[in-house]
């Protein structure tokens, strides 16, 4: 995934089923309004993936850059423990859930 300016902001290599690689370029658009640091947008994109790819891989990175969209929004920390608790439920043993533990301790 591309920016406006030619710059690489996300990349997914090798083959994924439809709804797997319709979730990732949904996961790059997001992630490209983040680097912009257009933290409204990207975090309204996460939250789009997150509503209808929540079976998907993407879904708990999603979650986990939701949150730190809305952070960067407002700078209002007590949204962090949430996630990572949403995660812990949903997403156990999955990497964005390990990355996030740190909020639960």
């Amino acid at each position: 995934m591309l920016d406006s300016t030619g710059r690489e902001q996300y990349r997914s290599e090798g083959y994924l089923p439809p709804r797997e690689f319709r979730a990732a370029l949904a996961l790059g658009h997001a992630k490209a309004a983040f680097q912009q640091k257009n933290f409204e947008a990207s975090e309204r994109g996460f939250r789009a993936l997150i509503a209808e790819y929540p079976e998907t891989a993407a879904a708990p990175e999603a979650i986990y850059w939701a949150t730190v969209s809305g952070y960067q929004r407002d700078h209002d920390h007590t949204r962090f423990r949430p996630m990572a608790e949403e995660l812990q439920g949903k997403y156990p043993g999955n990497l964005w859930t390990k990355k996030a533990s740190y909020w639960l301790s």
